[in-house]
């Protein structure tokens, strides 16, 4: 089953808070003070339960307190996936990823080759839409001069 990015970060933030022999007291004061802003022991047990959602500058607090990378506290320590979102899980391996219609890698470098080609196929679009534009542009100025002759002293409405 997957878990929530806040669970992962939370296990991560409790696994190494105990190897470093910290209380949740301990740690709440030092993160607090780091941060400016009061962080108490139950802030940080709801960090750890997975109940917490994190700034950034949290990350970047907690990593420094926890002596790891940023990177570290959001990878799953065990084979869980990871729901990041509703529509988005990052699977056990993460090297794929899926959502809630099931939308595999595969299916995105599908998806982004058409779209490449139909990107490659812009500029051709694109200078026949610029003929078009002349086109209508030439016809329009035509039709303006027609007018002003139409209107000139001595046209046909004379």
């Amino acid at each position: 089953m997957a878990k929530t990015i806040e669970q992962v970060i939370g296990e991560n933030v409790k696994r190494l808070r105990e190897k470093k022999g910290m209380s949740q007291a301990e740690m709440g004061e030092t993160v607090g003070m780091l941060l400016g802003s009061k962080w108490i022991p139950q802030t940080v047990s709801a960090a750890e339960r997975g109940k917490r959602q994190f700034i950034a500058a949290e990350m970047l607090v907690l990593a420094d307190v926890l002596g790891c990378r940023v990177q570290y506290l959001f990878e799953s320590q065990d084979s869980s996936s990871i729901r990041v979102s509703e529509t988005f899980t990052y699977a056990p391996d993460y090297t794929s990823r899926l959502d809630a219609t099931g939308v595999d890698d595969e299916q995105l470098r599908r998806v982004y080759s058409k779209l490449l080609m139909t990107l490659k196929g812009l500029p051709a679009m694109t200078a026949t839409l610029k003929e078009d534009l002349q086109k209508i542009e030439d016809t329009t100025r035509h039709a303006q001069f027609l007018l002003e002759l139409d209107e000139a002293p001595g046209g046909d409405n004379a």
